[in-house]
């Protein structure tokens, strides 16, 4: 019996370690650069460099980078994301702020609004 448990707590000890693809590494693995910019760029994150993109294709899929298709959609998506009135409701529900709104003339702004709202919370 304390044979089993022990294989027992190992093999869901293994499972467990097993890692989860998330929504980006389905991106990557299926080469949708498009969408890849876009989740980037709506969750804020900071825009990958080209090196940083096929290191992860590399390791996923071994795949191309269509870099200019991630540039384009990631620029799309975060131009919406650093709305200067997105900032308040990013505070509020606790989200991060990776600076990605740092190259935009009102990037500044967000992030004092962000912080502001932080502070109010």
């Amino acid at each position: 019996m304390l044979k089993f448990l022990i294989v027992l707590s190992l093999s869901v000890s293994l499972f467990s370690c097993s890692s989860v693809p998330t929504e980006s590494d389905r991106y990557i693995e299926s080469s949708n650069w498009q969408a890849m910019g876009d989740f980037d760029g709506r969750e804020g994150f900071p825009e990958k460099s080209l090196a940083q993109l096929q290191l992860l294709s590399d390791k996923l899929n071994g795949g191309a980078v269509d870099y200019k298709l991630y540039q384009d959609s990631y620029l799309t998506a975060v131009t919406i994301y650093c709305e200067p009135s997105n900032a308040r409701m990013l505070a509020i529900l606790g989200k991060p702020y990776m600076h990605a709104c740092d190259r935009f003339p009102n990037g500044v702004f967000f992030y004092q609004d962000w912080i502001n709202s932080k502070r109010e919370k």
